[in-house]
């Protein structure tokens, strides 16, 4: 399977921003390539499907020779929340359970002023429908989807047309860390490419398949030409 990937930088969505874009902008880490796969997801060309991760860019520098800048998700998404502070933008949240996404306004609130959160609504229980409806009637700048590797790409394909002009991301479980349920690593951990041991480390339970199987699977599949990277600028 061929999946394409686009370089992405804080300054093109800062560009979206200013250009009143429609744009669906998705990260893709070892994990999400391994799900596009297995599920057999096909991304629209209008999407962008940025990589992410240390072991995705290894991949990419080691077999394809790409010079694509690193990126990590979870570093633009803080990037994105200053530009929508800085910008004084409406966001909208949907993913996660109802209580976190109350905690996270609550906590955003006080440290990005400029930040409007019009809306939010639980990832675990949600009829498609009407999220678009409250999405339509609150009228957001940002969009950002945490519904999980798979099921946020499956939706986000499968209702952008219902989807105002607006910009959206997917954001996986990057709530939980603004709710502060989940502390990222420290930063010389990150600094390292290691931020995947302190998740091992203090949650091992719920990713030691992740940081082993999937790695395992993923890497068979680039050496099998089961998946295959494709590259373009992102200029949707």
């Amino acid at each position: 399977m061929d999946i394409n990937l686009k370089s992405f930088s804080i300054s093109s969505f800062e560009e979206a921003i200013y250009k009143k874009e429609k744009k669906c902008i998705l990260y893709c880490d070892f994990n999400v390539a391994n799900i596009i796969y297995e599920q057999n997801i096909e991304i629209p060309p209008n999407f962008t499907l940025y990589p992410d991760s240390s072991l995705m860019h290894f991949t990419l520098k080691l077999f394809y020779g790409t010079k694509i800048d690193k990126s990590i998700s979870t570093d633009i998404q803080d990037q994105v929340l200053n530009l929508i502070n800085k910008n004084k933008l409406k966001l909208y949240l949907f993913g996660d359970k109802e209580e976190i996404l109350a905690i996270i306004k609550k906590n955003l609130l006080i440290i990005y002023h400029n930040i409007s959160i019009v809306g939010y609504h639980s990832g675990y229980s949600y009829n498609s429908l009407e999220v678009i409806d409250d999405i339509k009637n609150t009228n957001p700048d940002i969009l950002l989807v945490g519904l999980g590797a798979g099921r946020q790409e499956n939706w986000l394909i499968n209702n952008y047309t219902y989807l105002p002009s607006i910009i959206i991301l997917s954001v996986g479980g990057y709530f939980q860390f603004l709710s502060k349920v989940k502390k990222r690593a420290p930063l010389y951990f990150r600094r390292i490419n290691l931020e995947w041991l302190y998740r091992v480390i203090t949650e091992f339970n719920s990713v030691w398949k992740k940081y082993s199987i999937f790695v395992i699977k993923f890497i068979y599949r680039i050496l099998t030409n089961k998946i295959n990277f494709t590259f373009s600028t992102d200029d949707k």
